[in-house]
């Protein structure tokens, strides 16, 4: 899941987007029903996300003695390859 957290801002995107166009033409309660579902959709994926994370970081500490706080750079690290931070 973590090479799919593209997909957490893309659907309340998609589900606005959606709204914009035929939002008008709908029924107040279609339109509610997709802001929701986007939303509720997006949420979903990011508590999966936070799932995976979490064990994946636990795994990593499970192999390394490190002190916690370079446990959880190195595991920020190898997730955000976009950043440099150097401690």
């Amino acid at each position: 899941m973590l090479e799919y957290l593209w997909i957490i801002p893309l659907l309340p995107l998609l589900g606005s987007a959606v709204n914009g166009l035929f939002g008008a033409k709908w029924p107040n309660k279609f339109v509610n029903a997709v802001a929701i579902g986007s939303t509720g959709l997006s949420f979903l994926c990011a508590l999966e996300a936070v799932r995976e994370f979490s064990s994946q970081a636990r795994f990593s500490s499970a192999r390394n003695s490190s002190p916690g706080l370079r446990r959880a750079i190195s595991a920020r690290a190898s997730i955000f390859r976009w950043t440099n931070s150097r401690w």
